[in-house]
């Protein structure tokens, strides 16, 4: 049984049965958005766009037998997530194998995450303080805070995009929204609570 939308349900139709054009409107409506979640989690834009790009031209590839289950959106987020975290998981294999991880070289001394119209209207030590309590949360709590009021993903579309249920994510949520308090006030990392 499938909860997708009308919407998705003819855009998906449409991109399996090779329709470009259907699959343009999938790139542009998400890429961007899609983007600045992979960025969240690999700090350096290129390689975030390129996580982006290997699962929207994995879509393509295998377009004929494309199952979402949910939403396209959450499917993409969720897809996005795990092809990120793989990456991170190479790339911290890679450096173990080296065994010298050179200054200024992602993952150690890469540059923050994109910029967004909040940077515009909070300070910057605000906006820092903001960054570091987010960044300081366990990754799950993390994830579903930011596909929330980042990507102003539903409830369920978060659900479906981490595996897990509505109401774990509703715990989350209430976790990560005390743990950024907690940490907001007391000027330390929000990983605690």
């Amino acid at each position: 049984m499938t909860d997708l939308s009308q919407a998705d349900s003819v855009l998906i139709t449409r991109v399996r049965s090779g329709d470009e054009q259907a699959f343009q409107t999938l790139f542009d409506v998400y890429y961007a958005g899609l983007c600045a979640f992979a960025a969240t989690y690999i700090k350096v834009e290129e390689m975030a766009e390129e996580v982006v790009q290997d699962v929207l031209l994995d879509v393509w590839e295998r377009r004929a037998r494309w199952v979402v289950s949910s939403s396209i959106k959450a499917y993409l987020y969720g897809a996005v997530r795990n092809k990120a975290l793989d990456v991170l998981r190479r790339v911290r294999r890679e450096d173990q194998l080296a065994s010298q991880v050179t200054t200024g070289e992602w993952p150690l001394g890469a540059a923050s995450a994109r910029g967004s119209q909040l940077d515009q209207i909070m300070t910057a030590e605000v906006w820092t303080a903001i960054r570091d309590a987010v960044d300081g949360m366990p990754e799950k709590r993390r994830a579903v805070f930011l596909l929330r009021w980042d990507h102003g993903m539903s409830y369920a579309d978060i659900a479906s995009a981490t595996g897990t249920s509505i109401q774990a994510v509703e715990r989350q949520l209430v976790r990560a929204l005390h743990s950024l308090r907690d940490a907001l006030r007391a000027g330390r990392p929000a990983s605690e609570g």
